[in-house]
């Protein structure tokens, strides 16, 4: 990798662990106490399992982006990818906000339903830019998925 394509994807790297890292400022908070205390489906992970997996994810989506960028000369319809990236991005980063930030659940659930279905998109639109920016994306939307059934769950389980 060269100089050049080593800036790019350190910045790749910084935009995309952005909401992971305004994340934490909610979470870390409210895991040992309000989250503690949240009755939860049978399948919820322990917590440690989350950090890892989102670091995983966030280099996944870093990898993304940088294919994304790289194509971004070539290809005139590249606008719309990389606003769709960046609005993944901030949903992602409002769903920790609004879940754990304002502990709401309904509100977590009208957060992160538009963020699956933008993953999906995502995914979509990507394939016509980079084949691979696409494939990265699935661990994502995978996850997001079984997210949105925890949050979800916790949501009915906790509000019988």
């Amino acid at each position: 990798m060269n100089k050049k394509n080593l800036y790019i994807f350190i910045i790749c790297l910084i935009i995309s662990f952005l909401p992971g890292v305004i994340g934490v400022m909610f979470t870390y908070k409210s895991i040992p106490g309000w989250y503690a205390l949240l009755q939860k489906p049978v399948l919820t992970p322990p917590n440690w399992v989350f950090a890892p997996i989102w670091t995983i994810l966030y280099i996944l989506m870093s990898f993304t982006l940088f294919f994304l960028v790289k194509k971004a000369g070539k290809l005139s319809y590249i606008k719309l990818a990389l606003f769709l990236f960046i609005l993944q991005l901030i949903l992602n980063g409002l769903w920790s906000y609004v879940f754990f930030g304002l502990k709401s659940l309904l509100g977590g659930i009208f957060i992160i339903i538009p963020l699956w279905i933008v993953i999906i998109i995502c995914i979509r639109e990507f394939n016509f830019i980079s084949n691979i920016s696409s494939w990265l994306m699935l661990p994502y939307l995978l996850w997001v998925s079984f997210a949105a059934y925890l949050n979800i769950a916790i949501f009915l389980i906790n509000n019988k």
